[in-house]
């Protein structure tokens, strides 16, 4: 994967950077909303007694709303 950098983000690979602009043109068109990037999600398992535990975080490429007001999580890979 190479770094590139569109709009000085830089992303892990030219996929993503792609994808990027790819999903910024669906903005601009209104054919998505509310397009972020990185969003954290955290990673939470429950112990035997009920004790919720977050033992690191998910970090997705890109989120957003589609035209049916769903949430979309992506991620990039190639």
């Amino acid at each position: 994967a190479v770094k590139t950098v569109v709009d000085g983000i830089t992303f892990d690979s030219k996929w993503e950077a792609e994808r990027y602009q790819e999903l910024q043109l669906r903005v601009k068109a209104g054919d998505i909303a509310g397009l972020r990037l990185q969003e954290p999600y955290p990673c939470i398992v429950v112990s035997p007694d009920g004790e919720q535990i977050e033992i690191g975080k998910y970090f997705a490429d890109f989120v957003y709303f589609n035209k049916d007001h769903e949430l979309v999580i992506e991620d990039a890979k190639g």
